[in-house]
């Protein structure tokens, strides 16, 4: 049986929208959970975009640079990362 790929792409959005926010906040917690924390809930507010193909994977690259796609990325991000700041799950100390 033949393996079967498949990505979400908004995935790939999703963390360079974390890798440049960040920078910009340095009260958020750089914990592993926080950071995991923030990227999941910002992906589960957003629309799933999946590729299972060479073509999809091509078209995709193509979306990232799209404007309001990165902009939806941005927005949830933040909103996700000020839910963590709220609530986070780490430790005290991490």
């Amino acid at each position: 049986m033949a393996r079967i790929t498949v990505r979400n792409f908004m995935e790939d959005v999703v963390m360079r929208a974390y890798k440049d926010y960040i920078e910009r906040d340095p009260a958020f917690c750089r914990c592993d959970r926080c950071k995991r924390d923030a990227i999941v809930i910002a992906l589960n507010n957003l629309q799933a975009k999946y590729v299972g193909s060479e073509e999809g994977e091509i078209r995709a690259a193509v979306a990232q640079s799209d404007r309001q796609i990165k902009t939806d990325a941005t927005l949830a991000l933040i909103q996700a990362v000020q839910l963590v700041k709220e609530r986070p799950h780490h430790r005290e100390g991490a």
